[in-house]
């Protein structure tokens, strides 16, 4: 088993001005995952599981709402619910390269990165992998063959440089509020 909060609190590079809550870290339970997944057409499995067991309740700050939608009591109610339905019917998504049904695929939309790459997994399929979409000329949705944990290290690692390079200038307020899951 994979844990989540040692390999993403071991991916943030030295120096770094994000705040880390370990103590805040907080999962679901396995009866909650299984709400989840009848709540919003999904297959929890694999890495995908681990992370909502170890740390979907709220990340400590090791993952911010800014980019990822399972975080942030900010996010739009309802979105995650209606998220499949919508890109079914949204004709510029459908006719991406490589796109699949988010419905019978039970795509759980995971982050967006720079207002136009968006990440997801395709969880039907049963495996690790994070598939991108990006919102562009290229409109494509292939899979990054990064693993979860790839992905979010890679992310961490990269956002924790960047506060090293610019700070971190988000008031304690909204600290908590992005960084909590909200699935349930």
């Amino acid at each position: 088993m994979i844990d989540f909060v040692k390999e993403l609190a071991g991916s943030r590079v030295e120096g770094t001005q994000i705040p880390f809550y370990p103590e805040k870290i907080k999962g679901y339970s396995e009866a909650e995952l299984d709400m989840i997944a009848n709540e919003y057409n999904l297959e929890i499995h694999g890495q995908f599981k681990q992370l909502l067991l170890q740390m979907g309740r709220c990340s400590g700050g090791l993952l911010w709402s800014y980019e990822f939608y399972l975080y942030g009591k900010t996010s739009p109610s309802g979105v995650l619910n209606s998220w499949q339905q919508d890109m079914k019917q949204d004709a510029y998504f459908m006719s991406a390269s490589g796109v699949v049904d988010p419905i019978d695929n039970k795509l759980f939309v995971l982050s967006c990165e720079n207002q136009m790459d968006f990440y997801y997994l395709v969880t039907a399929n049963r495996d690790d992998y994070v598939w991108s979409y990006y919102d562009n000329d290229e409109n494509s949705f292939k899979n990054t063959n990064l693993t979860l944990l790839d992905y979010l290290k890679r992310n961490v690692r990269y956002h924790s440089k960047q506060s090293v390079l610019h700070g971190f200038n988000m008031e304690a307020p909204k600290i908590y509020n992005n960084m909590t899951g909200f699935l349930v």
